[in-house]
């Protein structure tokens, strides 16, 4: 049965407090004015300069060269994966992360990535000895292990910085590269009392969410360093048309004056919740 149960607006209108989960929050006042008054442009063609900006801030919030909007977590999650690893190579994932258990396995579908799930601790963490042993030697008989995707918050745990480095280096020194799926990043940073940036140096990609915990409508970035790796939007759009022909999963390939998703981050990111 599905988790996923909605209740009426009657209801809904008068709950001071929904605690059925942190994207349930709506924008505030500030936000919805900042969507009417924002200078829009086609995105296709590089010209919409609130989106540019808040891309801008984004990398350099997170020490990345550059950012990528994306429209839900799936999708960024799915694009840095494509981008790390080719078809019939595989990514190891703790066996709780939001990655293997409920993003309909995207991951081996659409990118034909075949995913190793791992035990994780009992704050929700990978440990450097386990993602050791779940690396796959070069055998042309096995997919070859090409991504560790990491998680921060887990199932609302935080796991301290020295877990994900270990973790992380472990993967590094195997010649791996290293996702965060950091759906709940800024809840992460406030609970560590970590910069957003050291954080963000325990992986070589991130997928960072703006409606968890900080009110903004449900938008994500991609961001990454290597300058070796696929552009993201460019497999955003790929995709997306593959998938709309092929197999109905709708993956926006790209999307003009996006201001009512990405003006509510701009209010938003830095201001006290």
């Amino acid at each position: 049965m599905i988790t996923y149960t909605g209740i009426s607006g009657d209801i809904r209108n008068v709950v001071v407090c929904d605690l059925r989960s942190d994207t349930v929050t709506c924008p505030d006042a500030a936000m919805r004015a900042a969507m009417a008054q924002a200078e829009v442009g086609d995105d296709v063609y590089g010209e919409d300069t609130s989106i540019l900006a808040l891309e801008s801030r984004m990398a350099g919030l997170l020490g990345k060269e550059a950012a990528v909007f994306m429209p839900t977590g799936t999708q960024s999650n799915l694009c840095a994966i494509m981008a790390h690893c080719g078809r019939s190579d595989q990514l190891i994932v703790g066996n709780t992360y939001h990655i293997f258990v409920d993003e309909a396995a995207g991951a081996s579908v659409l990118a034909g990535v075949s995913m190793h799930a791992v035990a994780v601790d009992n704050i929700g963490a990978v440990s450097p000895e386990t993602v050791r042993g779940a690396i796959q030697d070069d055998d042309f008989h096995s997919a070859i292990s090409r991504l560790l995707c990491l998680e921060n918050t887990a199932a609302g745990q935080v796991i301290p910085l020295d877990q994900m480095q270990a973790a992380a280096h472990v993967a590094w020194d195997a010649g791996l590269s290293v996702h965060l799926d950091g759906a709940q990043f800024f809840n992460a940073i406030t609970a560590l009392g970590c910069e957003a940036k050291e954080l963000a140096a325990c992986a070589d990609s991130i997928s960072v969410c703006f409606s968890k915990g900080l009110g903004a409508p449900s938008v994500l970035y991609w961001l990454d360093h290597p300058q070796s790796l696929p552009k993201p939007d460019a497999i955003a759009k790929s995709w997306a048309e593959v998938c709309a022909k092929l197999v109905f999963w709708p993956l926006p390939p790209v999307m003009r004056w996006i201001i009512i998703f990405q003006k509510c981050p701009q209010i938003t990111i830095g201001q006290p919740r």
